[in-house]
């Protein structure tokens, strides 16, 4: 099972590898300590990495393309979080839409290309015009 192969790697103090060479070292200390909420927490951590590691690195690529474009359409990237692109763009739909289906494509063809998986990786996006007021919109 890939989590219990994770606290085997933590508990040997392998490094972690994702498929983009970012490294992560819990150390040969994971072996020699005795606070179960610390070992706990460590695990949570193991357990996560190969998952959110890549995942970020996914979305800082699809960024950096994404960034690219952005002007053209006046928007612009403000802020990266965990496995999300805070764009901030003019509210005008005829603006925004031709813009978010851009980004779809782009967020979506990343992993393919990157990572070659047998399934997809959708894209999800909202709207609005503070955090507190964003609404799921459904791109086709």
């Amino acid at each position: 099972h890939f989590l219990d192969k994770c606290e085997e790697h933590l508990i040997a103090g392998k490094i972690f590898l994702t498929p983009f060479g970012r490294k992560r070292r819990f150390g040969s200390i994971a072996r020699y300590v005795k606070d179960t909420e610390k070992i706990a927490h460590m695990k949570r951590e193991a357990r996560n990495f190969p998952i959110q590691s890549p995942a970020s690195d996914l979305t800082f690529l699809a960024a950096m393309e994404v960034s690219k474009i952005a002007g053209k359409y006046k928007a612009m990237t403000v802020n990266l979080v965990h496995d999300s692109i805070i764009i901030e763009a003019p509210n005008l739909k005829n603006v925004v839409m031709p813009f978010l289906h851009i980004m779809k494509n782009i967020m979506e063809e990343i992993p393919q290309r990157e990572l070659h998986p047998e399934f997809t990786f959708p894209a999800e996006f909202s709207v609005g015009t503070s955090w507190g007021n964003m609404k799921e919109l459904k791109i086709a």
